[in-house]
């Protein structure tokens, strides 16, 4: 069974889907079904593409000085 997603990978993908989507609204002003579809099926891909380097990057390192 894969590990759950932490809460901040939760955070850090559900903001990256919600800004990229309206920032690719705005910049491409797209109007058409499958302009909008294809906007958010990037974000989405780049929402996805957040959480799964925020689970790899550690949030501070552990090693002692």
């Amino acid at each position: 069974m894969p590990p759950r997603p932490t809460a901040a990978q939760l955070v850090y993908g559900s903001a990256a889907v919600v800004v990229s989507t309206l920032v690719l609204l705005l910049l491409t002003q797209a109007r058409s079904v499958a302009g909008v579809g294809f906007v958010a099926t990037a974000a989405l891909g780049l929402g996805v593409l957040v959480a799964v380097t925020a689970a790899e990057q550690p949030l501070h390192s552990t090693r002692a000085r």
